[in-house]
This record gives C-alpha cells, sequence and structure tokens, in this order.
C-alpha cells in the first residue's frame, strides 16, 4: 500500500533554520514540501489560498508569531491537521 503524501509548509524567519528543515523534510518521502517562508504574514496570506496538511513553525518571529500564524489560519475556517513549532534561540 502506497503511503498518504502529506503537504508541508515551512516558515521561519531564520534562513538557517529553514535550510535546516527543509533538509529535515525532504528526507521524508511521505512529506511533499509546497512552500518556505521567512515572513509569516506572507505564509498566512499563501496558506488562506492553499491549504496544507503540516505546518511547521518557528514560534517567535516578528509581526506574527507561529502561534498567532495558526491562530489566524484556524480563525478563518482553516484546519492545518499537524502544527509543529519550532522553538529557536
Amino acid at each position: 500500500m502506497t503511503p498518504k503524501m502529506l503537504t508541508c509548509v515551512l516558515v521561519d524567519d531564520e534562513q538557517s533554520n529553514l535550510d535546516v528543515l527543509v533538509t529535515y523534510v525532504n528526507q521524508i518521502p511521505s512529506l511533499v514540501l509546497k512552500a518556505t517562508f521567512n515572513k509569516s504574514l506572507e505564509a498566512l496570506t499563501y496558506l488562506l489560498k492553499t491549504p496544507t496538511d503540516l505546518l511547521i513553525t518557528d514560534i517567535s518571529m516578528p509581526r506574527l508569531s507561529g502561534i498567532d500564524l495558526y491562530n489566524d489560519i484556524f480563525n478563518e475556517g482553516f484546519v492545518v491537521n499537524q502544527f509543529f513549532v519550532v522553538p529557536t534561540r
């Protein structure tokens, strides 16, 4: 049986962190990386138009935190099945 493919979006304001996340996601055959963003507001615009299965985001970002990003998506009626927050220093 073929495993279900999950779509994934990554959001982190630090490019080096985003690069590491991309490397990890690309090693998981059942994940399809749809987009990456350095700015959470750009990610919000994208996610409101293009739903995804998995959102991996930094918790602390300028203007819109990872938690606020998720809440904004949820409040618009979209459901992200999996949500992970990646704390960075």
